[in-house]
């Protein structure tokens, strides 16, 4: 088998889309080495079987997806391939009966920031500002792969291309994969996961949260240790007095499936995190630019506020105004969630704008689109905006919830009604 190569090149290489565009670029090679390596870990981890069907049997097609891994610079770190089941074909009492996987939130994941940051700086003044590791992240390799389907669950899938088969089939019969673990692609793959990670995370002795099903405890000497998980993204915070917390963890969940552990966190689920000298900061840098990228916003292109009054004030100049065309409601749709993402994790000061523009997704206008527009704009010209958790230093400083409220009187040109806001 050829070993997986690191390359560091400009970005010019081509993502594949297709097992047949991948072998005619000049990085075949490289895309077929990504290929072995991920069948080899099928393999180790026995994720399916071969088993002979008559040729007219139903079985799920596969394909190949692609990807390539850059670092902070642009290069090329890695070509990444995967093959994964068309989950969209599967029969719902058939291929599947329940897929509801829980995931953390983002409120969930700044609370867990906010202990951190806090424990951080009790850390510095206990240790005359050495940095102690507190927060870290774990991503788990090949989750899927290591969840057993349960067994009454039949999952019969096309073998992927450039997958040469042990088995030899009879005329009218074809040679076909049952899936033995979860797998990419499956409607129900991420449920499986889950409650397999749910299993291995008490067997270690955590406990899950009640009220937040993604954060799990653990109670150690002198403290406690915070775990939140997002399908295969982990992310853990040493609240005690063993320097060790982290590591002792990851090792006793790595006899349950690879985990590969950062005691430094710089990105979670696309929010990116500086550790300041005042605090921890959360913002959206990278995410915005990829934003501002995908939707044509030019650098230069920067607005003072996301919103405009004068287009509430004239509401009925656009009432005759046509419904925007299919690929535009789609555009506009695709911009409203992605600025909700980025609401929801750490810009507040784009919620009302957002719900507006949500308001709209349905039928959406050219005015809801040149509003929409302006909100990215905004959002370029004030990228490093984000949180900053703050250190603690004193164990005696008052704890709490500090909060504000204000709401206007039948501002609201359109329905005259009042808004609240909360900050």
């Amino acid at each position: 088998m050829r070993a997986a190569t690191t390359v560091t090149a400009p970005t010019a290489v081509v993502t594949p889309g297709s097992y047949a565009e991948a072998m005619a670029q000049p990085e075949a090679a490289l895309w077929q080495a990504s290929m072995e390596e991920h069948l080899r870990g099928h393999e180790v981890l026995n994720s399916f079987v071969e088993v002979i069907v008559p040729i007219r049997r139903r079985v799920i097609p596969t394909k190949w997806v692609y990807a390539l891994k850059t670092n902070a610079h642009g290069e090329i770190m890695r070509f990444k391939s995967r093959f994964v089941v068309k989950g969209f074909m599967q029969r719902p009492g058939i291929d599947y009966t329940q897929v509801f996987s829980p995931g953390i939130r983002s409120e969930q994941i700044r609370m867990m920031i906010g202990v951190g940051a806090r424990q951080t700086g009790l850390r510095f003044s206990v240790h005359g500002g050495r940095r102690v590791a507190v927060m870290g992240k774990a991503d788990v390799t090949n989750a899927y792969l290591t969840a057993p389907l349960p067994e009454d669950e039949e999952v019969l899938f096309e073998l992927p291309k450039g997958y040469v088969p042990k088995l030899s089939a009879p005329d009218d019969h074809k040679v076909v994969a049952r899936s033995v673990k979860a797998q990419q692609g499956l409607k129900q793959s991420g449920r499986v996961w889950n409650q397999h990670q749910h299993k291995c995370l008490l067997e270690q002795g955590f406990v899950q949260c009640e009220v937040a099903p993604c954060i799990y405890i653990k109670e150690i000497d002198g403290g406690y240790v915070l775990c939140g998980i997002f399908v295969d993204d982990i992310l853990f915070i040493n609240v005690s007095n063993d320097e060790d917390a982290l590591g002792k963890v990851v090792r006793l969940l790595s006899e349950h499936y690879e985990i590969k552990f950062d005691d430094k966190l710089e990105k979670f689920l696309g929010a990116e995190f500086e550790e300041r000298e005042e605090g921890i900061y959360m913002h959206l840098n990278d995410y915005i630019g990829d934003m501002m990228a995908k939707y044509g916003i030019a650098e230069n292109e920067t607005d003072a506020k996301p919103e405009s009054t004068e287009a509430c004030d004239k509401k009925a100049d656009f009432d005759g105004e046509a419904l925007l065309l299919r690929a535009d409601k789609k555009t506009y749709q695709s911009m409203t969630g992605a600025l909700m993402f980025a609401m929801t994790t750490c810009r507040p000061d784009l919620a009302h704008a957002v719900n507006t523009l949500a308001r709209r997704m349905s039928c959406p206008r050219a005015h809801d689109m040149k509003a929409a527009r302006r909100v990215l704009r905004y959002l370029n010209g004030t990228r490093r905006l984000g949180l900053l958790f703050k250190f603690k230093t004193d164990k005696k400083e008052e704890e709490g919830l500090l909060a504000y409220a204000d709401s206007d009187w039948a501002n609201d040109s359109i329905e005259r009604r009042s808004t609240s806001v909360l900050g």
